[in-house]
């Protein structure tokens, strides 16, 4: 018995050092907008350790527009800005090294039923990387996810099976 306890407790403690590093993002856009958050700092650390540093700030709709990540010393290791359309889907995600110079960008399109339906990656310098198109089954649900090198030949298929 002391033992499954032990097990239990365990499985408590890890759940408690895991959990905080989603709870910036378990906040829902609706929370950050209905609270007026402008910006969140998170601090995660584990046996005195930082593991995670990280500041967010935040739009009027609860939409992320700025993500900096610091390294152990408090200085800046990335920053991620993102952009949004006019009906707060996410259109664009671009990432910055310490220096401030890109590393990469992401965007994306979306379809009438504003689903994502196209993702671009490019590198540091906006050469295209790879194109992902999504497309939708009858019923709205994800069909299958197609990527494809810069020079548009298919390197990956994802498929979804639905059971209804």
């Amino acid at each position: 018995m002391y033992i499954y306890q032990n097990n239990v407790m365990k499985s408590i403690l890890l759940m408690l050092v895991f959990i905080p590093q989603f709870l910036v993002f378990a906040q829902s856009k609706k929370d950050i907008k209905n609270n007026k958050v402008k910006s969140v700092t998170e601090n995660i650390s584990k046996e005195g350790k930082t593991i995670k540093d990280a500041f967010y700030r935040y739009d009027k709709n609860g939409n992320i527009l700025e993500e900096i990540n610091y390294d152990d010393l408090g200085k800046i290791k990335e920053r991620i800005t993102y952009k949004y359309n006019n009906i707060n889907e996410k259109s664009e995600k671009v990432s910055f090294d310490a220096t401030g110079k890109q590393t990469a960008k992401e965007t994306y399109k979306y379809n009438d039923d504003e689903e994502k339906s196209e993702e671009n990656i490019y590198n540091g310098n906006n050469i295209l990387v790879s194109r992902s198109v999504y497309s939708f089954n009858n019923k709205g649900l994800r069909k299958d996810k197609k990527t494809f090198d810069a020079k548009g030949t298919l390197i990956q298929t994802k498929t979804y099976q639905y059971e209804y």
